[in-house]
């Protein structure tokens, strides 16, 4: 007999010898009756309605490919596109918003300006002429810039009325040289007494002795009538000194 042990079977009892196929091919009779069975092959094309087909194509995304708005063949050109146009012909740009464009009738006031179009009792009213006699030359309703109340000290950020201090547009176009820093046209007309006027002058950096300070006060203030204990403003005290420099 062998001597298994001296070979290199490990088991004679479930060795085989010879080469073993690595992925047999298996069924070959059947799958070359019935290709279907076959894995390796490609799959049958699946005929389905056209509706069907169409319907998919409209209510699911492709991938990489834009969906069908279910437009249908437009026949139109194919540099046509769809929508209004970002700019029309009457469009305005920076140079009308500066120069304006308006005829003399569109910059004329609205024939009904100032006056009210709605009655607040029809039933107390009986004709135009009697409810003008009743209101006369009195406008109603509340004006837009409220310079008929006080503004408050501190204007709240909730409060959106206009009290004729706020700026127009020639200050939004030609600001102050020194709005940079928060300091307004409005700053500088601020009264203050001889003291603070020192001590803001001193403060910015403008040297100036006690009689050239003095001296400066005097012209200022015999020019716009300020009495001697009262205050004057920035605005008059800056203009004496460069007229007297």
């Amino acid at each position: 007999g062998y001597d298994w042990t001296k070979s290199t079977v490990k088991n004679p009892h479930h060795h085989v010898f010879g080469c073993r196929e690595e992925d047999p091919y298996r069924e070959g009779v059947a799958k070359a009756l019935a290709p279907d069975l076959d894995p390796s092959l490609p799959k049958a094309s699946t005929v389905i309605a056209k509706n069907v087909h169409d319907f998919r194509k409209l209510h699911f995304d492709e991938v990489g490919r834009t969906k069908n708005l279910g437009l249908g063949n437009t026949k139109l050109p194919a540099d046509h596109a769809f929508g209004m146009e970002t700019k029309s012909k009457d469009d305005w740009g920076a140079k009308e918003c500066f120069t304006g464009a308006y005829s003399e009738s569109e910059q004329a006031p609205d024939p009904d300006l100032g006056t009210s179009s709605r009655i607040a009792n029809p039933l107390l009213a009986k004709t135009d002429a009697e409810i003008r006699a009743n209101i006369g030359e009195r406008s109603l309703g509340c004006p837009t810039i409220r310079t008929d109340i006080d503004a408050p000290p501190l204007k709240s950020i909730a409060d959106n009325r206009n009290y004729g201090d706020e700026p127009d547009a020639k200050f939004l176009l030609y600001p102050s040289p020194y709005s940079h820093i928060g300091v307004g046209e409005a700053d500088f007309m601020n009264t203050y007494s001889l003291d603070e006027m020192r001590s803001i002058f001193t403060g910015a950096g403008i040297e100036l002795t006690n009689e050239e300070f003095n001296f400066i006060w005097g012209h200022a203030a015999a020019q716009h009538n300020v009495a001697p204990g009262e205050k004057m403003s920035i605005d008059h005290f800056r203009k004496m000194m460069v007229q007297l420099s």
